[in-house]
């Protein structure tokens, strides 16, 4: 039965609004000359991830798309088998995509300082980390939802810390681009 979006999914649907929207002005910012061609789409691929996002949230897709892949499992292989399989996907996806977000986040220290680059490549790294933080929610593993869910709330305080963050990046990127122009 549709329950429809909670209190706490249209409040993370409106942060994401506003993340989309600084997004689209860091992406118009990154079609001024001097700045690489793959900056633009680099942001206009996190406009549209939060687009998406924005859709699951306000349309409360999370739940079914969880069901109909917990249904699919069941079809594949002995529910009973599942957590090994979980585990599997986590660890194909989590440690590949955790380290890319520390290598990413070490290169915007290493490589240039100029403010763009490094608020591109910070954006990268807290990408990597909310889409991790995503795959986890949806991989439903026990133990996981045990920290996800728990006392601490790692999925919320890791979903509002991960889109601020890019948020936090695309503004700095957009003023920058602006006071070099």
């Amino acid at each position: 039965m549709y329950q429809g979006p909670s209190l706490i999914s249209l409040t993370a649907a409106g942060l994401y609004v506003i993340v989309a929207l600084v997004c689209v002005w860091a992406a118009r910012a990154a079609a001024e000359p001097g700045a690489p061609s793959w900056h633009r789409s680099f942001w206009a691929a996190l406009t549209l991830a939060f687009a998406l996002m924005i859709l699951i949230r306000v349309l409360a897709l999370e739940e079914p798309m969880r069901d109909f892949l917990r249904d699919l499992l069941k079809a594949q292989i002995d529910y009973e088998d599942r957590r090994s399989v979980q585990r599997s996907v986590m660890i194909l996806v989590g440690v590949p995509g955790f380290a890319l977000a520390i290598w990413l986040a070490r290169k915007a220290w290493r490589g240039s300082r100029r403010r763009r680059d490094v608020a591109v490549k910070l954006a990268g790294a807290a990408s990597f980390a909310f889409a991790g933080l995503w795959v986890l929610r949806f991989i439903s593993l026990h133990a996981i939802d045990d920290v996800l869910y728990g006392p601490l709330k790692l999925n919320w305080s890791g979903d509002i810390g991960a889109s601020l963050a890019i948020l936090g990046c695309a503004f700095i990127y957009a003023r920058s681009a602006k006071a070099t122009s």
